[in-house]
């Protein structure tokens, strides 16, 4: 799966309302044991939901915003226990209720001071309840699609009804730019991250929205956009994790048009041998057995192998051994999933001369033997090989 960073890292904790609780006569502070006392049963019952939540006790903040529900259904602090019942549930999985208890909480409460963010949320377990069983591999692509149809139109929603909410907007936004992308919609999500860039250049998120841009860019295959972008993000955010990302880009990009770094250190170690690369199209793939984006990734190569290996594919996969990966490991990964093509096991010396930072990693060499594309393995399909045979 792509390493981009995904945009749900932007989510933040709203302020929460303060614990009532009256200072006795003169001014002096009461003893805590005597301050717990003096709250009111809805006092300690609302800050149960509340330190369940801020606790990360999320399955307590739900029980007791059941409760709080139960015994006060007319307090004033309903909105903000539903609010917190429902970011509860989503940080739990709970896609589907997080939603439902959002959605009651705005049907009841249009105008309370979370509605805002309220609806954003519910919009987030829109998108996390398609997005997570993707993520895992669970549900394909074209069946995820009306899904990600709906949480797009729920942040679009979103992003306008509360545009006078410059926090709200933004992140309403960038979801938006995330799930488009998450479509396929790369020149849409481009242009959706770029309008918040020039919104707000020096706005909460923009490292991410220019990382972002640069893998658009560099996806798209326009190289040298892409790495004006993450040599801009490096100099304006140094240190920044995002700008550690985009050298690992750049290094990437400096292999196109280059002659194909020799694999001359690997150890074939499967059934099938390497072969003979002179005049042919190289698919060069990097990955490990124990590497959850491979185990899926790696064998849908397969069919790309069989596919075009008559035109003059050659597809060759490099491992490195590491967490107790062996050879014995690899021999029965791809008898596991009857990979026909040559797994060589080699020092890390060649993934090093490929740039290779993340796996799957792939790079794509053509028939003179230069480097002609180099980016993620979960980007290739056979589209993409056919343009260079």
């Amino acid at each position: 799966m792509r390493a981009l960073f995904l945009i749900l890292a932007i989510v933040a904790l709203l302020s929460l309302l303060p614990a009532c609780g009256e200072k006795p006569p003169g001014g002096a502070e009461s003893p805590a044991a005597s301050a717990e006392s003096q709250k009111s049963p809805e006092d300690q019952a609302f800050e149960s939901v509340v330190n369940g939540f801020e606790t990360g006790n999320f399955a307590g903040a739900i029980r007791a915003a059941q409760d709080f529900s139960d015994r006060y259904p007319e307090s004033p602090r309903l909105p903000q226990v539903l609010y917190l019942s429902g970011r509860a549930s989503i940080s739990r999985g709970e896609f589907e209720a997080g939603e439902a208890t959002l959605q009651t909480m705005l049907d009841r409460f249009p105008d309370n001071e979370n509605a805002a963010f309220a609806g954003f949320y519910r919009a987030q377990a829109i998108y996390l309840k398609t997005h997570a069983p993707v993520k895992e591999y669970k549900l394909e692509r074209e069946a995820a699609m009306p899904g990600y149809e709906q949480a797009l139109a729920a942040f679009e929603e979103v992003g306008e009804k509360h545009k006078g909410d410059a926090e709200v907007a933004a992140r309403s936004r960038l979801m938006a730019a995330q799930i488009l992308y998450d479509m396929g919609r790369r020149e849409e999500s481009l242009k959706e991250f770029q309008a918040y860039q020039d919104e707000q250049p020096e706005g909460d998120y923009a490292d991410q929205a220019l990382f972002q841009i640069g893998c658009l860019l560099m996806d798209l295959e326009r190289y040298e956009e892409a790495t004006k972008i993450f040599d801009r993000l490096t100099r304006e955010y140094p240190g920044n994790p995002n700008s550690g990302a985009a050298i690992d880009r750049i290094r990437e990009m400096t292999l196109i048009g280059r002659p194909m770094p020799p694999l001359d250190n690997a150890n074939w170690v499967t059934k099938a041998k390497k072969q003979d690369t002179s005049g042919k199209v190289v698919l060069i793939v990097f990955f490990n057995t124990w590497c959850p984006h491979c185990q899926h990734e790696v064998p849908r190569l397969e069919k790309v192998y069989r596919d075009l290996k008559d035109r003059g594919l050659v597809v060759l996969a490099l491992t490195s051994h590491s967490k107790e990966q062996t050879d014995e490991t690899v021999r029965g990964f791809a008898s596991k999933h009857g990979l026909t093509f040559p797994i060589g096991v080699e020092p890390g010396k060649t993934a090093d001369a490929y740039a290779v930072g993340r796996i799957p990693a792939a790079a794509i060499i053509d028939r003179a033997g230069v480097v002609r594309w180099r980016n993620a393995g979960d980007l290739v399909n056979e589209s993409l090989v056919e343009r260079f045979l």
